[in-house]
């Protein structure tokens, strides 16, 4: 299959690829920068991953009132029907999942599986860069984990975390240009 993952579906690619190669011909994922030994999980993270100030954060977040939580999320580069989508899906399960899940990321753990990467069969690879996209550990870390992983590397200048909503022309592209090169 041609796998390809956003944010967190991204680190889930990475170790689908790392543990099951076998099932996959390509990958792609915009989060590569995070198993770089470097990479520091950015700050709303680190309050989600901390007992009390997490759940006080998610708290705050789906309490307020919907068109704050969809504002939030347009100005992360979401459409307005994303956000209002994202905003009403939103609620105490996700809150939940939100803190169990970082939680059970808590560093090394996502830069060991950088190492399961590494070490995996190779597989046709393309790590997204979104310059403006500050959830991923940035330009640097992105290139140095293409090279580490083998794989290609699209540089979506001046893009953030929602790069696919906000030139989905160009987000189509680069994963048709990864697509076109493996053949049938």
């Amino acid at each position: 299959m041609d796998l390809v993952g956003h944010d967190w579906g991204g680190n889930h690619v990475q170790r689908v690829v790392a543990l099951r190669p076998d099932l996959i011909r390509s990958w792609c994922s915009d989060v590569a920068g995070g198993p770089d030994p470097n990479y520091v999980w950015h700050d709303l993270a680190q309050l989600w991953q901390t007992p009390g100030a997490g759940e006080a954060t998610v708290d705050a977040m789906f309490g307020a009132p919907l068109e704050e939580q969809i504002a939030g999320s347009i100005a992360l580069g979401m459409t307005a029907e994303a956000a209002e989508a994202s905003a009403k899906a939103g609620g105490p399960e996700m809150a939940t999942c939100i803190l169990a899940l970082y939680r059970s990321a808590l560093q090394p753990a996502v830069g060991d599986w950088g190492v399961e990467l590494e070490l995996a069969e190779r597989r046709p690879g393309l790590v997204i860069s979104a310059t403006e996209d500050p959830y991923v550990g940035g330009p640097v870390l992105a290139h140095r984990s293409a090279v580490r992983f083998g794989a290609k590397e699209a540089v979506l200048a001046g893009l953030g975390h929602g790069w696919m909503l906000q030139d989905p022309q160009q987000g189509a592209a680069v994963l048709n240009e990864l697509h076109a090169g493996l053949g049938s």
